[in-house]
């Protein structure tokens, strides 16, 4: 699409005689966005200018476009009396665009905020991650009682505001109705990784929206990045790092992540009621970093040294406020589960919690007992203790499910040991390293994994040393292919191991470039007939070279015409030759073709 069809807003172009854009802030597919200055407001207020382009050569886009307008006009209308949703000031054509002005959010996106949670301990950074969860639910609960879905909730879309800490939920330009049975096609818009299944074929759900969600809850813990998420196919749930996070919140992530929409929450108040019981009172989290930051859907982020903005910024930044006080989760007992701790387990697999009055439930005290006795290596009893849970117990599938994948891990745990010791005694240290990275973090094993793990370690450290030596000794010696020999020989899983790639690349540039100097030296004694030199230049000629592949052919062809001439001097008298003669083996020799 040529860029001069669309008439983009200019920096500092005043729009209805009111409202001058001062910076670029975004771009996209469909128009970009803007910071501008309300001329006609009191203290001249800034806002958020957001432009759909017209494109007047193509028809179908113009219809798009203003279609995208429309609905973002008509849902903001309807959503932004939430104190966490944007408000729409006023929207208008002009200049062969469709423009929608909101309220700025002064505040710091999630999408950068991840690097203050990245350095917090785990149950402090958990406790952010409960607490944005939370408040994204109230305000998506808010959106899904007006039959309207979000369907691009992703870490540029949420915003924590700098006056109150509270985190806010913005660009509404790719939301869809809900709708009761099939609904119809919707816009799928740059998935990487945020976006559920049905949602991208064009069917989202309000549990479209949570799993999305719990995409970004698992960013916000782990950093792992969406786009790369991998899953367990037999569960239909997202794998990721979970140690050290409490084993509740972990569930209530992965049910909202899972494939099949049918078996996450299906409704942001059902998963409000289980993630009020995982906030307890009375914590606080760190001060949030103000950083101005809007995004829209779609949208590449501009940096503020943009040559199409000019370089002074319209308005400072107001102070970042000191937030109030927000939840951080409290470890839950692991033993001895009181009414309250069956709650949040109940919660956790999307259960509503048990009253006060409820009998407490002793699924959750086997289930504990059950995990003690596997780290003591005691896997009997701990598949014991789990099948005698009732099927009656709130805690019914989630035992079965603990059972399986126990059995899978001591199965494999058991033949990784074994190959780790087997390795041990052969003196294999590499192995023994590698055998010990995929054995399951159940205690038991670990523990007895410890004590091999780290005398090859140690041995492979000393053994890289020596092999790194005898490489560097070969090399200059100008023998690449022992060096690289050697070098090869390095376990990957020590420290010299991990940084002699680049030294492995450049032996095999020598090694090629001295294999085809041998190679030129066997051509050059060829052309003289010494076929016996020839072909001791080609044997040190490494096969896996592209002059070792010319070499073997060559090698052939020299070692015949080496034994045809050894043939020739043999039947050749030389007793009549006459003093004095020189032989000229060439003119015995003549009419064979060597």
């Amino acid at each position: 699409m040529e860029q001069t069809q669309v008439n983009h807003p200019q920096i500092n172009e005043i729009l209805q005689q009111r409202y001058q854009i001062k910076k670029r802030l975004a771009k996209g597919a469909f128009g970009q966005t803007y910071l501008a200055c309300d001329l006609g407001g009191k203290d001249a207020p800034y806002y958020v200018v957001k432009y759909y382009c017209q494109y007047p050569n193509y028809p179908h886009l113009l219809q798009t476009s203003q279609r995208l307008f429309q609905r973002e006009v008509e849902n903001l209308k309807k959503l932004g009396t939430h104190d966490r949703i944007p408000r729409l000031i006023d929207y208008f054509e002009e200049n062969n665009g469709f423009y929608l002005v909101q309220e700025w959010i002064v505040g710091q996106t999630l999408n950068d905020y991840l690097s203050i949670l990245q350095p917090l301990d785990r149950s402090e950074r958990e406790a952010q991650v409960i607490q944005l969860i939370y408040s994204m639910l109230e305000v998506l609960d808010f959106v899904h009682r007006h039959n309207i879905l979000h369907c691009d909730i992703k870490p540029n879309n949420l915003i924590r505001r700098d006056r109150d800490g509270e985190w806010v939920l913005i660009d509404f330009g790719a939301t869809q109705n809900i709708q009761p049975i099939v609904p119809k096609r919707a816009i799928a818009v740059n998935a990487s990784g945020y976006l559920a299944a049905e949602h991208i074929a064009g069917m989202p759900q309000p549990s479209s929206d949570l799993y999305s969600l719990g995409i970004v809850g698992i960013e916000a813990l782990t950093r792992c990045n969406p786009a790369k998420l991998r899953f367990n196919l037999e569960m239909g749930e997202p794998l990721f790092d979970t140690e050290g996070y409490n084993p509740l919140f972990i569930a209530v992530l992965k049910k909202m992540t899972r494939q099949t929409w049918q078996h996450r929450y299906l409704t942001t108040g059902d998963l409000l009621a289980v993630m009020k019981e995982l906030i307890p009172l009375n914590t606080r989290v760190a001060a949030p970093v103000a950083v101005v930051d809007v995004d829209v859907v779609d949208f590449e982020i501009l940096p503020a040294d943009s040559p199409e903005n000019e370089p002074e910024p319209v308005a400072a930044v107001s102070p970042a406020l000191q937030p109030p006080e927000k939840p951080r989760l409290k470890a839950i007992a692991g033993a001895g589960v009181t009414l309250s701790g069956l709650n949040a387990v109940a919660i956790a697999l999307g259960i509503h919690a048990l009253s006060n009055t409820a009998l407490a439930d002793p699924g959750a005290q086997i289930l504990t007992r059950a995990a003690h006795a596997l780290d003591r290596g005691d896997f009997d009893q701990a598949i014991s203790l789990v099948e005698s849970i009732s099927d009656d117990s709130i805690l019914y599938e989630e035992s079965q499910s603990r059972a399986q994948q126990w059995r899978r891990d001591w199965e494999i745990a058991e033949v990784q040991f074994s190959d780790m010791e087997k390795a041990h005694s052969r003196e294999d240290w590499n192995a023994v390293l590698s055998y010990a990275r995929f054995v399951p973090k159940i205690r038991y094993w670990q523990q007895k994994v410890e004590p091999l793990r780290d005398r090859a370690q140690q041995e492979a450290d000393r053994q890289a040393q020596n092999l790194l030596s005898q490489a560097h000794r070969e090399a200059r010696n100008k023998e690449f292919t022992l060096a690289l020999k050697y070098l090869n020989q390095i376990s990957p899983h020590t420290e010299i191991g991990a940084t002699i790639q680049p030294k492995i690349i450049e032996y095999r540039q020598k090694q090629q470039i001295r294999a085809r100097a041998l190679l030129q030296n066997a051509y050059d004694r060829a052309a003289v007939r010494d076929f016996r030199a020839a072909i001791y230049f080609l044997k040190q000629i490494p096969d896996h070279t592209p002059a070792g592949e010319i070499a073997q052919r060559k090698l052939q062809e020299y070692i015949e015409k080496q034994n045809i001439k050894d043939r020739v001097e043999m039947q050749t008298p030389i007793s009549w030759q006459p003093r004095g003669a020189t032989l000229n083996p060439g003119d015995l020799v003549l009419e064979i073709n060597l």
